[in-house]
């Protein structure tokens, strides 16, 4: 129990100690004003058993030097502090009750009021024949206050007294009641209720271990029927694998031959443009002079040069030119729809499969490359056969009643007045149209059906056949 110890300065026949209750931190205020007081270098942690010791030696040696407790307010000073660590030391932490006292001791405007305890404290040494029994003999003075009666009682008395209190009081025998309430017949209780709580979450989980146990259960035990369940497993999936890229592929293939490839449709319609652009610009550019040239140059006994031996030239330089045209445009269209084929398979979810199940695509991305090589050797080989052709005149031009046999009479008539090259340079428009007669229809023929055709065929000959090879190739990564 911690007390406020005051120490009233009076003659030494009538010096007296009241103790009214503090609480720790009041105790370490006081301590530590009363070491200042005394010029103690410390730091009056009185929590520390060291420090109340050095202090307590510290003041016996000011009262022994002073010549006395009494003698100087120095060892008054220095008797008051011994006083406080004194009853700190004997009543530390021993009730718990600091803060239910240190504010019920002054009243408002400062005066001292009885605390409810005190007068409990009192009326229990008097009147409660609690302490008739014992060897306590107690008396409760009319002519002191509450407080005075309490506090000489207590210093008479001290700890037995109180302990025998708080022996008649039944507090033990409450905190065994409590405690045996709430081990042997309110903890039962609370399990059960936790118990009816947790039941349905109980049941969920017991019953989900349940099935992952029948479902161990089920597996294999054996090393070896466990590694050959797993290789099974794996060539199912690689089999699946195989059929989805194969299907990838057949349904790419088929896009392009019915047209709902649009960005091969925008590729092919560009190849389309460049020929009939490079066609306009040839027909344009075409040098009758450059021609005849060529052609008495082939025959250096003559300077003499036919018609038909101007348009022989032509044929050749205008399928030539278009030859390299075509050649380029294919290039380009197989080589933009394969690498849009490369990204596609990808990222398809196939693909991803196939790198976690092997940790590697198996090649198809190797094959797909080679794969370009493939199909531009083969379209260019076509490109050229198709232009090659063009060498030929149509099949109708000189058909009578057609305007391609009166463009080339016409044609005739006019080289007709003169042997020398001037004059087949002058019918230089009219052989232009004659050419135009011929080549356009040729390349309309190229861009509008016979290539397309081409082109479809060529992938599909290639493609399918790589397909079907990968995917039988996937099954032997195992």
């Amino acid at each position: 129990m911690l007390y406020r110890i005051c120490q009233t300065y009076a003659k030494p026949d009538r010096e007296r100690v009241v103790l009214t209750f503090l609480n720790e931190a009041e105790i370490q205020e006081q301590a530590v004003a009363l070491c200042q007081r005394l010029g103690f270098n410390t730091d009056a942690n009185i929590d520390r058993p060291e420090v109340i010791d050095l202090l307590d030696r510290g003041c016996q040696a000011i009262i022994a030097k002073e010549g006395g407790e009494s003698k100087s307010e120095r060892a008054k000073q220095a008797k008051a502090l011994l006083l406080l660590l004194d009853g700190y030391v004997s009543n530390r932490d021993r009730f718990g009750l600091d803060s239910l006292f240190a504010e019920s001791v002054k009243g408002i405007g400062g005066e001292e009021e009885t605390p409810q305890f005190v007068s409990e404290f009192n009326n229990y040494c008097a009147n409660s024949g609690k302490l008739t029994r014992t060897n306590f003999q107690v008396s409760v003075n009319s002519y002191e206050t509450p407080n005075e009666n309490y506090t000489r009682i207590l210093n008479q008395w001290g700890t037995p007294l109180i302990e025998q209190l708080i022996t008649d009081s039944g507090i033990e025998e409450f905190r065994m009641a409590i405690t045996r309430y709430l081990t042997e017949e309110k903890r039962p209780q609370l399990f059960a209720t936790l118990a009816d709580d947790l039941q349905p979450l109980c049941i969920t989980l017991k019953k989900h271990y349940l099935d992952i146990l029948r479902e161990l259960d089920s597996q294999p035990r054996e090393i070896e029927a466990m590694k050959a369940q797993e290789l099974t497993q794996l060539n199912q999936q690689l089999q699946q694998v195989g059929k989805d890229f194969l299907r990838h592929i057949e349904n790419e293939v088929n896009l392009v031959v019915t047209n709902g490839d649009s960005a091969f449709e925008e590729d092919f319609r560009k190849l389309k443009a460049k020929m009939v652009s490079r066609l306009d610009e040839l027909l344009q550019t075409f040098s009758v002079a450059n021609a005849y040239s060529r052609a008495t140059h082939s025959h250096p006994r003559n300077a003499t040069a036919p018609l038909i031996a101007v348009l022989v030239e032509a044929l050749y330089y205008l399928a030539n030119e278009l030859e390299e045209v075509l050649v380029e445009a294919s290039q380009m269209v197989v080589s933009s729809f394969c690498q849009r084929l490369l990204e596609r398979v990808k990222q398809a979810e196939y693909y991803r499969k196939l790198y976690r199940l092997l940790d590697n695509d198996s090649g198809i991305e190797n094959q797909l490359k080679q794969l370009e090589e493939k199909l531009i050797y083969a379209l260019v080989s076509e490109a050229r056969t198709e232009c090659d052709r063009y060498v030929r005149e149509s099949p109708r031009f000189y058909d009578e009643g057609t305007f391609s046999i009166y463009q080339f009479r016409q044609t005739l008539q006019q080289i007709s007045q003169g042997y020398d090259c001037e004059s087949m340079v002058e019918a230089e428009p009219a052989i232009r149209q004659l050419l135009k007669l011929d080549f356009e229809p040729k390349v309309s023929t190229t861009i509008r059906r016979n290539f397309r055709q081409t082109i479809n065929q060529t992938l599909k000959t290639q493609l399918l056949p790589m397909a079907e090879k990968q995917a039988d190739k996937i099954l032997q990564y195992q």
